[in-house]
């Protein structure tokens, strides 16, 4: 956290300002903060000179210096160190502050803001290549759509839902199973709940007993929080501190279930929509410092079908986007998207109106992701995930929530990147793939040998001892012709300085010499990387009782 005294007081003293709230200092909430006040409110002034000229400004990385009102009402500038400034209008956030200001959480929700901003700044410099006056003008915008990104806190009421019932039972980690032939549980959507509130289940005005009460804290499972119940006979749960949302799992019943939440609550503060990297660069109307070329296709619908894009092997740091539209998404409808559907190593994440799945390799087996996502899907929705060394996290966002899943396993590194829709009629989709790998010096191919997390591979020793500074290609049974048109491909994204190739055991010698398709590829990889400029780094690959490597190995 960078010059917290500094971002965070300006910030503050701005907003006190316009709303007349208590200043917060270094020792807390409290105290009127003039001084405070005047110190950080200074306004640069530009140097006069008898005869201005026009001067062009450098929208370069700089620190906040200043923030101070302009005269005009609810108007504000934020100052430069490097003599830039921008203004942003508070006006809009009025009657969020006067909420606030009401429930006696002005201070919060300044601070809130404040360290928001702050943490925006440090992914400013680490993360993006804007500048000052970009920065600045992503700030604007986020005061001028407050409302969208905080929620003031206040009351939250007592009101009555009906159940979207779902057949199984939702455990107290968060996770929806089937029912077993002598099970007819069912369980109900997330319900949205406040501490001190009351939440039961009702049919025909009578109360039915949950078996599991799943609390969640921010789209999280709190299995602390929640319920097991093995009797079956609990009908009524006092919403804990931080719980925020509620799954009853119930026997099915004839008859609507209906979810009653009883007992007014005063909600906190809260951040309704996660600023992070991707959110700050497109307020900031830039890119990120590394390149990362996004490959799309679109399409005006789908249905009950596919759209996809080429193959590729990378094993590590890939983004997959699919934007759509969508009336409503409905019971029984199914959106995928993914790495290699029907290829061995393919990974995909599944969503239905309820929740998301995930699925790894090529009989898509269920790994690790199965929970509910409490969103309205209707509108505009952008459905991403972006992988890591053997992992991923799904993140979906609607015109309004957000909501990012967890770390789960994840293999898609063959076959093509896909989208698919079951019986869900999707309008102006988008699907996008890219990676920050292609900026890399060190660009890796192989095979099986490349298993990212195996103890038995060189490549898990590598990652446990930090290193992480290279492209990885390669999936268990490639072999070197598949390496050789992956490499081709990638290039046109980026140029590495070194090329390392750890082909050909799934290209084995003959009796005679070496393999004629290890040979033929790896000659031609050679040429590309003199004709590139790149440094070739060759490997001898291990004899086994089944395949032999000698040839390859005298060549290499």
């Amino acid at each position: 956290m960078r010059k917290l005294s500094i971002v965070a007081l300006v910030l503050l003293a701005a907003m006190l300002v316009s709303c007349g709230g208590e200043v917060i200092n270094d020792t807390g909430i409290g105290g009127d903060g003039m001084t405070e006040v005047q110190e950080v409110t200074e306004t640069l002034t530009p140097t006069e000179t008898e005869a201005p000229q026009e001067v062009e400004v450098i929208d370069e990385h700089s620190p906040i210096a200043s923030v101070s009102p302009t005269g005009e009402d609810g108007v504000y500038a934020i100052g430069f160190a490097n003599g830039t400034s921008v203004k942003f209008n508070v006006s809009a956030a009025s009657k969020a502050f006067e909420e606030a200001h009401a429930n006696g959480f002005e201070g919060n929700l300044m601070l809130m803001l404040s360290l928001s901003a702050l943490d925006a700044e440090s992914k400013l410099y680490s993360g993006t290549d804007i500048g000052a006056q970009a920065f600045g003008g992503a700030l604007a915008k986020m005061f001028e759509n407050y409302t969208y990104y905080f929620s003031a806190g206040g009351a939250m009421k007592e009101y009555e839902v009906k159940v979207n019932e779902t057949e199984g039972y939702h455990s107290e980690m968060g996770v929806g199973y089937p029912n077993s032939a002598t099970q007819t549980y069912r369980y109900t959507q997330i319900i949205k709940v406040a501490e001190g509130q009351t939440f039961e289940l009702l049919c025909n005005g009578q109360n039915l007993p949950m078996r599991f009460i799943t609390a969640y804290k921010n789209g999280t499972a709190s299995a602390i929080d929640s319920i097991v119940d093995t009797s079956c006979s609990t009908t009524k749960f006092i919403v804990p501190k931080g719980v925020d949302g509620v799954v009853g799992t119930f026997r099915a019943v004839d008859g609507e279930v209906v979810a009653k939440v009883s007992g007014s609550s005063v909600t906190k503060p809260a951040l309704l929509n996660k600023v992070d990297d991707e959110s700050l660069a497109e307020l900031m109307g830039g890119k990120y410092a590394v390149a990362e070329p996004n490959l799309k296709t679109s399409q005006a619908s789908l249905k009950d079908g596919y759209v996809s894009l080429g193959e590729n092997h990378l094993m590590n740091n890939k983004r997959l986007t699919l934007t759509f539209e969508i009336s409503k998404l409905n019971d029984g409808e199914v959106i995928s998207l993914g790495h290699g559907e029907s290829a061995y190593g393919g990974s995909a994440v599944e969503i239905t109106n309820k929740g998301v799945r995930a699925y790894y390799q090529a009989v898509m087996q269920e790994e690790g992701l199965n929970t509910l996502h409490g969103l309205d899907l209707s509108g505009k929705i952008k459905v991403t995930v972006k992988t890591g060394m053997g992992i991923a996290r799904v993140s979906i966002e609607t015109a309004r929530d957000k909501v990012v899943s967890g770390d789960f396993r994840w293999g898609g590194r063959n076959g093509t990147i896909f989208a698919k829709s079951k019986g869900a009629e999707l309008k102006n989709v988008e699907l996008t793939w890219g990676s920050t790998d292609f900026e890399k010096e060190i660009w890796l191919f192989g095979d099986s040998y490349f298993n990212m997390t195996d103890p038995n591979r060189w490549p898990s020793y590598m990652l446990n001892e930090g290193y992480t500074d290279y492209l990885m290609s390669g999936f268990p049974g490639r072999d070197t012709v598949s390496a050789l048109a992956d490499f081709k491909e990638l290039l046109k994204y980026g140029t590495p300085k070194y090329a390392v190739w750890c082909v050909g055991m799934n290209n084995a010698d003959s009796a005679s010499g070496a393999s004629s398709a290890w040979k033929n590829a790896t000659d031609e990889f050679l040429a590309i990387c003199k004709e590139k400029g790149i440094t070739p780094i060759l490997s001898t690959i291990p004899n086994t009782p089944d395949r032999i490597n000698s040839f390859k190995n005298e060549v290499v």
